[in-house]
């Protein structure tokens, strides 16, 4: 490796404390850090508004090319395809160096978008999301990979703040630049927006990415299980993706249950393969990068049913449009964004893990409120625990992912830093199947109305399902206060 870091990577805590400097927000948009930061925003913003112009435009590409029945795959295949690009990219990197892996990430990703926007058939726009999702997700993991050799350990927290306010923005913006671009033009330009866009990553990749030497390590007979290892995992997100479709209760617990036995079986063949894809402390009780997962791993589990559910619901329980309840759920990203600006400057290592762990069980606590709200039918009720979700994420999250990159060791730095946002995609597609099936099993969703939640539904059986989803958000809960044990002690 040829990147080295700058002076202030390796300079003491005396001499940090002693200089007095501008809030951490402001000095990630100053030199030296302007390009880097601009190439984390830009990375992260891609993945954030590729999910959301999709789901705004869908309507227009059924009119357009029809496929109505099949409109399921068009994110399924881009987040099976994203989570096998997160995966592999720790191991990726220190084999072709972070630069060139980046190149590669995104010419892929110009090939998917350009494949999705000029698609006459949906079986062209779905390898075109295909081809999406894997450029998406490398480039995030690489993103992820290398924040410690971009920025000094002080800053690093507040890097992972400020994507909280690119998904802020990419909330906001998303749905009005997704309305306009199809109504000036097409659908198609949802898709090609990416093109200059990834004409920007690429000089970013020449700028501000570390250049890295490519590993002298050849693939051996023993690497080549890294295939068949993928294509597993591949195999089990998918089947987990298609509980939401299947209409049967015990069909979808088959699924669910088919797609977890694999995961297992995954994670124990990479324990014993010869270039794992993820961390060898990773889901240990006993360690900082296990317990992070798995608190990371829950919380992403549990919040996946206000992700799948709370728009819905705030249609059609308090009659609110498609925007404002956009805006309505977007309150959880702005808040996160102002809570992580007043404690992005902390550093000490207690009062970091203090926050982690109030952060965690206000998130714990969002979910039982909105389980409440919708008790009461309270629309300020329903807010406010958004807004207490977003404070929550935004006082832990950054020193969540900060822990990993910094307890980890060299050999597993790269595979920890970068399976964070693969962690929590994964997560986000279990707990959408799970709270799918409690929607069926407790009649919160039915296949009787074309409403995914009617008003009813949601008072009825909403409590039960988001109060099982707050209960694995409690466990997460818990699991923060060992983690502070291991911070602190």
């Amino acid at each position: 490796m040829t990147h080295s870091p700058s002076p202030e990577l390796t300079e003491d805590a005396s001499s940090t404390a002693s200089v007095k400097r501008p809030h951490p927000f402001l000095e990630l948009v100053s030199s030296p850090y302007l390009l880097s930061s601009t190439l984390i925003c830009l990375g992260v913003g891609s993945h954030a508004v590729n999910g959301i112009v999709s789901n705004a435009v869908l309507p227009s590409i059924i009119r357009d090319i029809g496929g109505q029945d099949r409109a399921f795959w068009i994110f399924s295949l881009f987040q099976v395809a994203s989570i096998m690009s997160g995966t592999v990219t720790g191991t990726f990197k220190g084999r072709l160096g972070a630069r060139s892996l980046f190149v590669l990430a995104s010419l892929i990703l110009a090939a998917g978008s350009l494949l999705a926007g000029a698609a006459s058939n949906l079986e062209l726009l779905l390898v075109g999301r295909f081809l999406q999702g894997f450029g998406e997700g490398m480039i995030v993991a690489v993103i992820y990979a290398v924040i410690p050799q971009l920025f000094p350990e002080r800053l690093v927290a507040t890097v992972f703040s400020m994507t909280a306010l690119v998904w802020a923005m990419a909330a906001g913006v998303g749905p009005i630049a997704a309305g306009a671009l199809t109504e000036t033009w097409s659908w198609r330009a949802a898709y090609y927006v990416n093109l200059p866009l990834v004409l920007v990553l690429l000089v970013l990749a020449v700028t501000a990415m570390p250049k890295e030497e490519a590993s002298s390590q050849k693939t051996s007979r023993k690497d080549l299980d890294m295939l068949p290892r993928l294509g597993l995992i591949a195999l089990a997100i998918l089947i987990i993706s298609f509980v939401g479709e299947v209409r049967s209760v015990a069909e979808g617990a088959l699924y669910l249950v088919g797609g977890m036995v694999l995961l297992f079986l995954a994670r124990a063949w990479d324990r014993v393969a010869a270039s794992p894809f993820i961390p060898k402390t990773a889901f240990q009780l006993n360690s900082i990068v296990g317990l992070v997962m798995w608190i990371m791993l829950l919380t992403a589990v549990s919040a996946s049913v206000r992700m799948v559910y709370g728009n819905a619901i705030l249609q059609s329980l308090w009659g609110l449009g498609v925007t404002e309840a956009a805006y309505a759920m977007a309150t959880l990203a702005f808040a996160w964004t102002i809570a992580a600006w007043f404690v992005a400057n902390t550093q000490d290592a207690k009062a970091r893990a203090r926050l982690i762990s109030i952060g965690i069980s206000f998130i714990a606590l969002a979910l039982a409120t909105m389980a409440l709200s919708l008790h009461l039918a309270s629309l300020p009720l329903f807010v406010f625990a958004c807004i207490l979700s977003g404070v929550g994420s935004g006082l832990s999250n950054q020193f969540l992912t900060r822990s990993v990159m910094f307890s980890s060791s060299q050999e597993d730095r790269d595979r920890a830093s970068g399976i964070l946002p693969t962690l929590t995609n994964g997560g986000i597609a279990i707990g959408a199947a799970l709270a799918s099936l409690l929607a069926a099993i407790f009649g919160m969703s039915s296949t009787t109305t074309e409403e995914l939640v009617t008003a009813q539904a949601a008072t009825s059986a909403g409590p039960t399902v988001f109060g099982i989803m707050a209960i694995l958000s409690a466990i997460a809960a818990l699991l923060s206060f060992r983690l502070r044990k291991h911070l602190t002690g």
